[in-house]
């Protein structure tokens, strides 16, 4: 019974933000709905989160949300009732797949069922998840829901070691849930870390597929979940993955921005990049890199693009702001900074922290492979995509850079830091599988020219 309470109370939000979406963005074919789908499940749990701790702050105290939850999906759903109501809806007629579709059809539902099963077993094993779960996400749950109206000692600076700085978004998801069902138990998170995995699994499926091929999707996935600690991450209960879902929330929908010139996917873009500065202070920094950037790449007719970006942006960042100013005590990273600085001239730091990087990234994989497979099948960029290709591939870089200079002026010793290294490499990346599969041929590609040969 506690299973089916624990699912609903996560439904109710994810299906939230899956009303929220469609209310901005009214497509309704099968790619589309997929799509939407994957991205109301990290963007409902990352505005539940944003509701709840305002709920908060308003009436210092749990009792109530949940009503308040079905209140605002009732909203929701109303706007898109009389959304939809004047439009006829009109079931397309499915292709008939060809033999190579169902070829990769079938890969996919065997690589999604080895996940399933993976999952299952590592958060069975692991059900109170990893230690900065337990010790830093599900603390700070705890201490909400058992402190009520006095939840704000979870941010206490007296808290040394337990990171009471980190945004709350998992916690508050966490925290939300078990009041919702009106007790803890470790499903609730064990739930939340499987609906971020399969949410960034599917984001990543159905962008590409949407985008590119049904083939060039199946391919993205794959190398995804090949990435050596990505699949028990995804079941740590901690907040690297849903990140991860939220960088690469950005990443696709200014890609299908520059597909489309629909405005309303700045927004998302924006609510995205806003809601990874909620998860992580690593989102933080990706959230304000996102601004500057955009502001660079989309120069022309820039103030129109930016104000839509900027309004989905605005409410998560000012509630991140607001919750660093008032409630979080200092980050232990900034210690005394100009000692930290002049860490910069030590050139054997920089080494050893390279070749760190260059271990971590092999781990992603075969890197020839990804070499010979884009050397024989070429690459192939939408021109009305190209702003955003460019845009995903600065961000990239100058995320891994603002990872790089942590490491660089870190006050911690560095062979103890520099072991977080493979995990946040881990938030980037579905967005670099997402750059990748979108500017290479798909594998379709060559299979039609040795059709036409034949013809």
């Amino acid at each position: 019974m506690i299973i089916f309470k624990s699912l609903f109370s996560l439904l109710v939000p994810i299906l939230s933000g899956v009303a929220l979406i469609h209310i901005i963005w009214k497509k309704r074919d099968a790619n589309s709905i997929f799509l939407k789908l994957f991205l109301g499940t990290g963007i409902g749990l990352g505005v539940n989160s944003l509701l709840y701790f305002v709920y908060l702050l308003l009436f210092e105290r749990q009792s109530g949300y949940f009503i308040f939850q079905i209140l605002y999906l009732s909203v929701l759903m109303l706007f898109v009732f009389f959304q939809e109501k004047n439009t006829p809806f009109v079931l397309k007629k499915l292709k008939t797949p060809t033999k190579l579709q169902i070829l990769f059809i079938i890969i996919t539902m065997v690589i999604v069922i080895l996940t399933v099963s993976i999952f299952l077993i590592i958060a069975t094993r692991n059900s109170y998840g990893l230690w900065d779960a337990w010790s830093m996400y599900n603390r700070t749950a705890r201490f909400i829901f058992r402190g009520d109206a006095l939840w704000r000692d979870a941010f206490s600076s007296t808290l040394k070691g337990f990171h009471a700085d980190y945004p709350p978004l998992v916690a508050l998801n966490v925290a939300s849930g078990w009041s919702a069902i009106g007790k803890e138990t470790n499903q609730i998170p064990i739930a939340i870390s499987g609906a971020f995995l399969f949410g960034t699994v599917g984001l990543l499926f159905t962008s590409i597929n949407a985008h590119k091929t049904l083939g060039q999707a199946t391919l993205a996935i794959g190398s995804l979940l090949g990435v050596s600690g990505f699949i028990r991450m995804g079941a740590a209960q901690m907040a690297d993955i849903p990140l991860a879902f939220f960088i690469l929330a950005t990443g696709v929908l200014l890609y299908t921005y520059s597909a489309t010139e629909k405005e309303g996917f700045l927004v998302l873009a924006g609510l995205s990049a806003g809601l990874a500065a909620w998860t992580k202070n690593e989102g933080f920094v990706f959230a304000l890199i996102s601004i500057f950037l955009f502001i660079l790449v989309y120069h022309k007719n820039i103030m129109k693009k930016l104000s839509w970006f900027l309004l989905g942006i605005s409410f998560p960042l000012v509630i991140v702001i607001f919750f660093k100013l008032t409630l979080a005590p200092p980050n232990d990273l900034f210690q005394s900074l100009p000692e930290q600085i002049y860490q910069v001239i030590n050139l054997k730091r920089h080494g050893y922290i390279l070749k760190s990087f260059l271990m971590s990234v092999g781990t992603w994989g075969n890197w020839g492979l990804y070499f010979i497979y884009i050397v024989v099948f070429g690459i192939n960029i939408k021109k009305k995509t190209i702003p955003a290709v460019k845009l995903i591939l600065i961000i990239l870089l100058f995320q891994l850079f603002t990872y790089y200079s942590i490491f660089i002026i870190t006050p911690h010793s560095l062979s103890w830091h520099l072991r977080a290294y493979p995990r946040i490499l881990l938030q980037v990346a579905p967005l670099f599988f997402f750059f990748y599969f979108s500017i290479v041929q798909p594998p379709e590609s060559i299979f039609k020219s040795i059709q036409m040969k034949r013809e």
